[in-house]
């Protein structure tokens, strides 16, 4: 649960430009964050993402595949070993 607060490479915006810059090697608590380095700079918003969230949705859809619970195709043929009737 706590993987899921870390976000793993940035994506930011300024917000007055539009400049947008990315980063992969980069590491970001809550995913998000909004900073105005001083008073007449402009806000930069980033965010990266979830891996560890990613991982965990991952990880539970395929447990929940691993409950259903497996089902054995009924032959389309009658084998060699039943007799037919006709």
């Amino acid at each position: 649960m706590l993987a899921s607060l870390v976000g793993v490479g940035m994506v930011s915006v300024n917000w007055t430009t539009g400049a947008v810059a990315s980063r992969l090697f980069s590491v970001q608590l809550l995913g998000a964050s909004a900073v105005q380095p001083s008073e007449f700079a402009p806000w930069i918003l980033s965010f990266s993402f979830p891996i560890g969230a990613i991982v965990a949705l991952g990880r539970y859809r395929s447990f929940l595949q691993s409950l259903k619970a497996p089902t054995t195709p009924e032959p389309l043929e009658p084998s060699a070993s039943q007799p037919t009737v006709t």
